[in-house]
C-alpha cells in the first residue's frame, strides 16, 4: 500500500478499495481510500441509494443530494466509509426469490461494480492513476474474484476502460464454498459457488474444455482471467454477464433442448465485452445465442443435422411471438436476430468470423461495421435502423 511519502510525483494518486464482509449484521463495509500529495482527485461522485449505502464517514467534504453522493477528499488524502446492504431482486415483485446479489450467514454473492458504483471525477490531467483492491471476512471464509484468491490479499485493479477512475469490477463469491479451477485454452477459469448448492463445478470445467478453444479462435479478446459464479435457490434463474466473469444458476443446463447453451452465451458476452456497441441489445443477444450453437456445433457438441433443427425452431418462436430487431431485445427479438445473422453467416464470405476478425482493435462491434463489411462483398443486409422499445 502505498504512502503519501512515497509517491514519485505529485501527480500521482493511488486508489485503494477495501471490503469486510461482517456476516453477523450481514452488511460489508466499504472504504474507498484516497492517496495523494495535493488535489490531484477533486472529488468523487455516484449514486447510492438509501436502500443500500448506509452510514457514510467521511474525511474531508461530504454531502448527499437523493439517490447521489458527492466526496471532496482532503488534499493530502483520506478515506470514505459506508456499510452496503448486499440483497436485490431483479423483480421487487417476486417475493423471497429471484436475488440476482445475495448474502446469507454464511455466503455472499454480488457484484463488486454495484458496491463501488461508476462515478463522475476531476483528477488533474496527466495524473497517473493506480488502484488495488483488498477482501476480508471472516477466519474460516474463502473469497474468490475475477482477479484470483482474495481473502486478506492486496490486488491490482488494472486499466480495463477509458475512465480514469480505475475501480474493481465483475462478479464476486465469498463464504463457505467450494472452488475448482483449471487453465482452459491459455485462460485462468474459477469456477466458484456455495457449499450445499448443486453447482456443477467439475461439469462446467469439463464443457469449458471442449468449447473454449473454440471460442478464443473467434474472440481473441477473452479475458486472461475468468471467474463463473453459481448458486441455487432463491438466486435469480438465469445468467448475467460481467467483466471477467458471469453468474449462472445452479440449475440452467449445459445445453438447452433447442441445442443453446447458456454457459457458452454468457460467456461470447464476457469475451466480447470491451467491443460491443451500446444500443444494439438484439445484436449483442443474437450474436450471443447463435454463437453458442455454432461453438458446439465446431466443437463436436452437436451434428450440422441438430444445428439445422435448432435454428428452425428458433424461427418458430421469431415467427409466433412477432420478434423483432428491436432494443432492448426481449426473448422472440433475439430469436429473430438469431435466425437473422445465421442466414448472413452462410453468404457472408468468411461468414460472421471474418467479420468480426475484420473489426480493428479498439473498434466497436456494431450493426455499421457489419453493414460496411456486407456492402464490400457485394451482399444484400438489413438497415441499422432499429426500432426502439
Amino acid at each position: 500500500m502505498l504512502s503519501t511519502s512515497a509517491h514519485a510525483s505529485r501527480n500521482d494518486v493511488a486508489l485503494h478499495f477495501k471490503v469486510h464482509f461482517d456476516n453477523k449484521t450481514r452488511l460489508i463495509e466499504a472504504t474507498i481510500e484516497v492517496d495523494q500529495s495535493r488535489s490531484v482527485l477533486d472529488f468523487v461522485d455516484f449514486r447510492a441509494p438509501k436502500t443500500q449505502f448506509r452510514d457514510f464517514i467521511a474525511g474531508g467534504e461530504f454531502e448527499r443530494s437523493g439517490e447521489r453522493i458527492r466526496w471532496q477528499p482532503p488534499r493530502n488524502g483520506g478515506k470514505l466509509r459506508y456499510r452496503y446492504f448486499v440483497d436485490r431482486k431483479r423483480d421487487p415483485n417476486s417475493g423471497d426469490r429471484e436475488y440476482d446479489a445475495r448474502f446469507t450467514k454464511d455466503w455472499a454473492l454480488l457484484r463488486l461494480d454495484r458496491l463501488f458504483p461508476g462515478a463522475r471525477v476531476r483528477i488533474s490531467k496527466n495524473a497517473r492513476v493506480t488502484s488495488t483492491l483488498r477482501l476480508s471476512g471472516p477466519k474460516d471464509w474463502a473469497i474468490e474474484t475475477r482477479y484470483g484468491k482474495s481473502l486478506g490479499k492486496t490486488h491490482t485493479v488494472p486499466a480495463e476502460t477509458r475512465s480514469r477512475y480505475r475501480r474493481p469490477v465483475g462478479w464476486m463469491i465469498a463464504g463457505d464454498i467450494g472452488i475448482r479451477r483449471d487453465v482452459l485454452a491459455g485462460v485462468n477459469v474459477s469456477v466458484a459457488g456455495p457449499k450445499g448448492h448443486a453447482v456443477r463445478r467439475q461439469d462446467l470445467l469439463a464443457f469449458l474444455a471442449w468449447t473454449l478453444p473454440q471460442l478464443v479462435k473467434v474472440f481473441p479478446d477473452m479475458p486472461a482471467d475468468l471467474l463463473i459464479v453459481s448458486a441455487g435457490d432463491p438466486m435469480w434463474r438465469g445468467g448475467l454477464s460481467g467483466p471477467g466473469s458471469y453468474y449462472l444458476h445452479a440449475d440452467r443446463p449445459l445445453i438447452t433442448e433447442n441445442g443453446t447453451s447458456p454457459v457458452l452465451h454468457e460467456l461470447i458476452h464476457v469475451a466480447s465485452r470491451r467491443h460491443m456497441a451500446d444500443g444494439e441489445d438484439w445484436l449483442v443477444e443474437g450474436l450471443a445465442e447463435y454463437y453458442s450453437l455454432l461453438f458446439l456445433r465446431r466443437s463436436g457438441g452437436i451434428t450440422e443435422d441438430r444445428l439445422d433443427k435448432s435454428l428452425t425452431a428458433i424461427k418458430t418462436v421469431a415467427d409466433e411471438e412477432g420478434g423483432k430487431l428491436a432494443n432492448p431485445s426481449r426473448g422472440a427479438d433475439t430469436a429473430r436476430a438469431t435466425v437473422k445473422l445465421a442466414e448472413l453467416d452462410r453468404r457472408l464470405p468468411g461468414g460472421l468470423d471474418a467479420w468480426i476478425r475484420s473489426v480493428p482493435k479498439g473498434s466497436r462491434i456494431d450493426c455499421a461495421s457489419l453493414d460496411a463489411f456486407a456492402k464490400k462483398h457485394k451482399v444484400a443486409f438489413w438497415s441499422c435502423e432499429l426500432p426502439s422499445r
